[in-house]
């Protein structure tokens, strides 16, 4: 049941919005974990392979 405030913004019932607010987080949670893997697997390639390679050409 979707309820309607004084300034016209539609907002979730009470009943519907924990759910909701825990999907949210989850979601939340599992960003920031993918990011943090792309973050470690980017430090990776610099260090065994790009600087490597810059340092043979220096």
């Amino acid at each position: 049941m979707k309820t309607v405030s004084n300034d016209g913004d539609t907002s979730l019932s009470s009943s519907q919005n924990v759910p909701m607010h825990s999907l949210r987080l989850s979601a939340i949670r599992e960003l920031i974990e993918t990011e943090q893997r792309y973050v470690d697997d980017l430090s990776i390639v610099t260090n065994q392979f790009i600087r490597p390679l810059n340092n043979a050409r220096a």
